[in-house]
C-alpha cells in the first residue's frame, strides 16, 4: 500500500511542478514589456492583472481540453495564479477584512475576460473580437487594443499547436 501512496504523491508533485512551471510562463508572457505603454495595457498592478487574464484565458480552455489532467491542472494553476493576487493585495497594504472581497471582484472579472477570450477566438473574426474583449473591460483601447489582440492571436496560434504533452509538462510555446 505504501508504494500506491508514493505512486499518487509523485502524480501530484508533478501535476504542481507543471502548474508551477505554466504559472511563472503565463506570468512572464504577461509581462512581455511591448504590452505596456501609453494606449497599451498601464503598467500598474490592475493592468498587470488584466494582463494575466487574457493570458490565462488563452490558457486555461486548453488545459480543460486535455483530459483529467488537463482539467487538475487548470485548477492547480488557477490555484497558483490566484495565491499570487493574493499576496501582490497584502504587499500592498490591504487587509485582511477587505482580501477576500477584493480577491472575490478580481475572480469574476478574471473568469469574465477569460471566457470573453475564449468566445472571441472561437468567432469568425478573432482579432476584431479579441480587439472589442479589450476594449470592452477597458484594458487598452484604440490601436493599443488592436495591437494586444494581434500578440494574443498569434500566442493563441502557437499555443493551439503545441501537443498537449508538452502543455501538461508545462513547456508553453512562448
Amino acid at each position: 500500500m505504501s508504494w500506491l501512496k508514493r505512486f499518487m504523491r509523485s502524480d501530484n508533485n508533478k501535476l504542481r511542478q507543471s502548474a508551477q512551471r505554466l504559472h511563472h510562463s503565463v506570468v512572464e508572457k504577461a509581462r512581455t514589456p511591448d504590452l505596456y505603454g501609453e494606449g497599451l495595457i498601464p503598467d500598474t498592478l490592475e493592468g498587470r492583472f488584466h494582463a494575466i487574464a487574457l493570458y490565462s484565458g488563452l490558457l486555461l480552455p486548453r488545459l480543460e481540453k486535455a483530459g483529467t489532467e488537463g482539467r487538475d491542472l487548470s485548477r492547480l494553476l488557477n490555484d497558483k495564479i490566484f495565491d499570487s493576487f493574493d499576496a501582490a493585495l497584502r504587499e500592498t497594504g490591504v487587509g485582511d477584512a477587505s482580501i477576500a472581497r477584493k480577491i472575490r471582484k478580481m475572480g469574476e472579472t478574471f473568469v469574465g475576460v477569460g471566457q470573453a477570450v475564449a468566445l472571441a477566438l472561437g468567432s469568425p473574426d478573432p482579432g476584431s473580437a479579441l480587439t472589442q474583449t479589450i476594449e470592452r473591460n477597458a484594458i487598452a483601447s484604440g490601436a493599443g487594443a488592436d495591437k494586444i489582440a494581434k500578440t494574443l492571436l498569434e500566442d493563441a496560434v502557437a499555443l493551439s499547436e503545441a501537443t498537449h504533452d508538452d502543455i501538461l509538462t508545462g513547456q508553453l510555446p512562448w
